[in-house]
């Protein structure tokens, strides 16, 4: 084992297929954040769905040299000869990088990073983030997550909510999971008011605000839906969408189709989201599942309320009428009445927003999330899988004694 370290350094490789939205800030911001004196970081990745700020924080990891990067051209899809020639392709880089410890992030990395860690170097401990687990796409995902738990010592949750339905699914035993919140730097600059300014709002008009991929998981539709009740009661509110994907065309189109131009407004991609988010009166999100909800917790570290969908990962962020309110997903009545629950009520809106940038400062910060994950490397590398599943195994003779004496 001692071969595999560099000088003190402990060998990690960090595995990534899906490099945009929030499962890229959560690996960035892990890149950036593990001590590189306690670790010789090796970043596996793929750019078939970068985004324009992975490029752009690829660029500054390159620049700082303090990372190794390697591209290899994952796709999301399931394709045999392409992820053949990629497992083959893994296979020979984790060989040939004699590391000690392999972290995969989401389901295609997930899969293949562990399998081929499996077969290539048997002894490492495999470490897999999730992100939302794809049990909800179809019962294929389900099977396969089964599969490579066998080759997994540890699943990270990054909510509670996503622990549970872990267990629910019977996907791993639960005393290998651990739940690690993720977190969002606290913004230390004033809200602007661009994006309503771009929009030609009025100051009376309240704005709603949703960031997210343009895809069925955020479900625009619905948030637009809710958007239209309001409109047709005559409220005077807009709703505005950041995100750009593949249902962007279906969002426009039901945009002109119900006459909702001066109500709702496809704003796409944009450097300055962030900017854009700031001025928000009222953060909205009408996911059908989530793992944590990066852009939740943004909302909130901003001090705006939040409407969102009561589903795993959302769950545990949002406290329900206390830093905003939780509504049945796909269920554009309930999020509208919620949203106009909060547009009538001035003090409402700053009491729940004060009370979720509180709630993010106590909770979602970066630095807690990567001290906890490295304290993760070291209990991995520190008592290898054998010793653990050795102990799991006595720990459930010693319940299933216990429960024999109850009886």
């Amino acid at each position: 084992m001692a071969s595999r370290t560099v000088g003190s350094r402990r060998r990690l490789l960090i595995l990534l297929e899906a490099t945009l939205g929030g499962t890229r800030k959560y690996v960035i911001d892990l890149l950036n954040g593990i001590d590189k004196n306690r670790f010789q970081i090796t970043f596996v990745y793929a750019t078939g769905r970068a985004d324009d700020a992975f490029r752009t924080e690829l660029g500054e990891l390159r620049k700082k040299g303090e990372v190794d990067l390697i591209e290899l051209p994952m796709c999301r899809q399931i394709v045999p000869l392409t992820d053949l020639v990629c497992f083959l392709k893994l296979l020979r880089i984790i060989r040939k990088g004699k590391f000690e410890l392999v972290h995969c992030h989401s389901s295609k990395a997930g899969f293949l990073g562990r399998l081929a860690t499996k077969l290539a170097a048997p002894g490492t401990p495999t470490i897999y983030s999730p992100n939302a687990m794809a049990l909800n796409i179809s019962r294929l995902y389900k099977y396969l997550e089964k599969f490579a738990s066998y080759f997994t010592d540890r699943i990270i949750a990054a909510a509670n909510s996503e622990k549970q339905e872990i267990v629910e699914n019977r996907i791993i035993a639960p005393s290998k999971i651990v739940t690690i919140s993720l977190g969002v730097d606290i913004p230390l600059r004033e809200k602007s008011s661009r994006l309503r300014d771009e929009l030609k709002l009025s100051p009376q008009t309240i704005l709603v605000v949703s960031v997210a991929r343009c895809t069925r998981q955020k479900d625009p539709l619905t948030f637009l839906k809710a958007g239209e009740i309001l409109m047709r009661q005559e409220r005077d509110v807009h709703f505005a969408w950041l995100g750009n994907g593949e249902l962007e065309n279906e969002v426009k189109e039901f945009i002109q189709a119900h006459n909702l131009q001066d109500a709702a407004s496809f704003i796409g991609n944009r450097r300055d989201t962030q900017e854009l988010l700031s001025g928000a009166d009222i953060f909205a999100l009408a996911s059908l599942y989530e793992s944590f909800g990066y852009v939740t917790c943004e909302a909130m570290a901003w001090g705006i309320p939040v409407v969102a969908t009561d589903v795993v990962g959302t769950q545990s962020v949002v406290i329900n009428e206390v830093t905003g309110f939780l509504v049945p997903p796909q269920n554009a009545d309930a999020l509208a009445d919620k949203i106009f629950c909060l547009a009538q009520d001035p003090a409402l809106r700053s009491k729940m927003g004060e009370n979720g940038k509180k709630r993010v400062l106590e909770a979602f910060s970066v630095r807690k999330m990567v001290t906890e994950t490295e304290q993760l490397y070291v209990e991995s590398l520190t008592n290898p899988s054998w010793v653990r599943a050795a102990a799991d195994r006595v720990l459930s003779a010693s319940g299933q004694l216990n429960f024999a004496r109850k009886e």
